[in-house]
C-alpha cells in the first residue's frame, strides 16, 4: 500500500504543474499482484487527479511549422527558447515599478533537453523540453564580466542569446551590437538569465559577481509556455529560425 501514499504524493506535486516521471517495479516473473480493499479505494481517489493532469499534459500551447532542434553557433529552437525568456523578463521588469529592464538574455545549451516537433506542441513537450525548475532572474553585469561572457560564449561556438548580434572568429568574439548599438565592454549591462548559472552553472561565474540582481520567480519553463501561448492565441504558428543574431 505504502506505494499508492508515494502515488499521490507526486499527484500533489504534478496539480503544480511539475513534471514527475513515476517509475513502478514490475513483479517477478509468475507472481500476481492483488490490490487490498484499501489500496482499491485509493486508486479510485487518484483516478480523476491522473484524468486532469493527463488533460493538462495533452493542452495545445502552439503549432510549429518545422521541427526544431539546437544547434550552434545559433538555432531556431535556442533563439526562441532565449527570445521566450527576454520577452519574459521584459515584461516582468516593466510592470515591476523601478526594476531594470533587460538589455540581452543568455542562457546555456544544456539546458534544452530535447527538441521540439513539427505540428501541435503540448504542455508536454515544454516539460520535455525544459524539465528544471530553474527561474528568470536580472543581473547587471560590469563590462569585465561581459568581456568574459563573451569570451564564453564565442569559446563554446555560441549560446542561446537574445537582443544582440555578434561574430564569432577564431574562438574569441567580434562585431558585438547590443539593441543595435556597437558595445566595445566600456558599461554595465543588465541580463537576463537563469538562476542556475547566476550561480555560475556551467562554468558561468562571470555571474556570480553582479553589482545588482533581482529574482522574477519565473520559471524558466513556464515562460517559454506563455509566450508560445501567446503566439498561439493571436492565430500564428511558430516559425522560430536562425536569423543571423550569432555567426561565424
Amino acid at each position: 500500500m505504502r506505494h499508492y501514499f508515494y502515488i499521490l504524493f507526486l499527484l500533489a506535486g504534478l496539480s503544480a504543474c511539475r513534471p514527475v516521471y513515476q517509475t513502478q517495479p514490475q513483479p517477478a516473473s509468475g507472481m500476481k499482484v492483488q490490490q487490498t480493499p484499501a489500496e482499491k479505494k485509493i486508486e479510485k481517489m487518484i483516478l480523476p487527479y491522473r484524468n486532469a493532469l493527463q488533460g493538462k499534459l495533452q493542452e495545445t500551447v502552439v503549432v510549429s511549422t518545422l521541427p526544431l532542434e539546437k544547434g550552434l553557433p545559433e538555432s531556431g529552437l535556442s533563439n526562441l527558447i532565449a527570445d521566450a525568456v527576454f520577452w519574459s523578463a521584459k515584461e516582468w521588469a516593466v510592470t515591476e515599478t523601478g526594476r531594470p529592464v533587460p538589455e540581452i538574455c543568455l542562457l546555456n545549451m544544456g539546458g534544452i533537453r530535447t527538441s521540439l516537433p513539427a505540428g501541435v506542441i503540448t504542455v508536454s513537450n515544454i516539460y520535455e523540453l525544459m524539465p528544471f525548475e530553474n527561474e528568470i532572474v536580472l543581473l547587471q553585469i560590469t563590462a569585465s564580466d561581459m568581456r568574459e561572457l563573451f569570451t564564453y560564449v564565442a569559446s563554446k561556438g555560441g549560446a542561446p542569446l537574445a537582443g544582440l548580434r555578434m561574430k564569432i572568429k577564431e574562438a574569441l568574439p567580434q562585431e558585438i551590437f547590443i539593441a543595435g548599438v556597437s558595445y566595445a565592454f566600456d558599461k554595465e549591462v543588465w541580463v537576463a538569465t537563469s538562476d542556475f548559472l547566476a550561480s555560475g552553472g556551467d562554468d558561468m561565474h562571470f555571474l556570480t559577481r553582479p553589482l545588482k540582481q533581482f529574482e522574477t520567480k519565473i520559471k524558466v519553463r513556464d515562460a517559454i509556455t506563455e509566450y508560445l501561448r501567446r503566439m498561439h492565441a493571436s492565430g500564428a504558428k511558430l516559425t522560430a529560425e536562425k536569423d543571423g543574431r550569432i555567426t561565424k
